[in-house]
């Protein structure tokens, strides 16, 4: 990842409805580490600390006219890059077109 690349995180949550969407952001700085020795554990704040910074973030529920969990199926693991011969590849980047982002 490199900035300006645009990210998918996938199965992120909106108030009590686990899973319920997407969020899509620019990246926006280098990868860093962040030290979280002092925090609580067992708890998301101690698992995370892979960062990088992002920009430009926009939350989408998982709907028939934004993008379905069924397009991410491809993409399974931490990192994935979308390639133009994957199958979910052109309804994701009409989406992106569709929203403006580039």
């Amino acid at each position: 990842m490199s900035k300006g690349h645009v990210v998918f995180i996938p199965n992120t949550s909106q108030a009590d409805d686990v899973h319920s969407g997407f969020v899509v952001a620019k990246v926006d700085g280098d990868y860093y580490f962040e030290n979280r020795l002092r925090k609580q554990a067992g708890t998301w704040a101690k698992d995370f600390a892979h960062c990088r910074p992002v920009t430009d973030v926009h939350a989408f529920p998982y709907v028939p006219s934004t993008l379905t969990r069924q397009h991410f199926q491809a993409y399974r693991t931490a990192v994935n890059m979308a390639e133009p011969t994957h199958d979910a590849f052109s309804p994701i980047l009409t989406f992106l077109q569709s929203q403006g982002i580039r």
